[in-house]
């Protein structure tokens, strides 16, 4: 995983410069939004992290669009168990909080 990091690093620079910018440095991260960050800083991001390292309130946009996504596969389940199937709760998978 740390050296595909690196790789997109590399590739960050050069992207920019063949697009004609003046490209100082370049860096990736890798974000555990959901749990156990299993790499050291300054290679990973975590979910309380992300609004002050972009400087704007990423998380409740991104919490937002797993609400819509949550709700979508609730619905999709509750659709397969009307048919006699049984599905575990999706709450039961991935808790509202997270």
């Amino acid at each position: 995983m740390l050296r595909d990091l690196r790789c997109v690093e590399m590739l960050l620079k050069s992207y920019g410069e063949g697009r004609g910018l003046d490209v100082n440095r370049a860096e990736a991260r890798i974000v555990f939004y959901y749990g156990t960050c299993s790499l050291g800083s300054p290679w990973t991001l975590i979910r309380e992290d992300l609004d002050g390292h972009f400087g704007a309130p990423v998380t409740e946009s991104i919490e937002e669009v797993n609400q819509y996504f949550r709700s979508r596969l609730n619905a999709l389940l509750a659709s397969v168990e009307a048919t006699g199937f049984r599905v575990e709760p999706i709450e039961d998978l991935v808790s509202e909080g997270r």
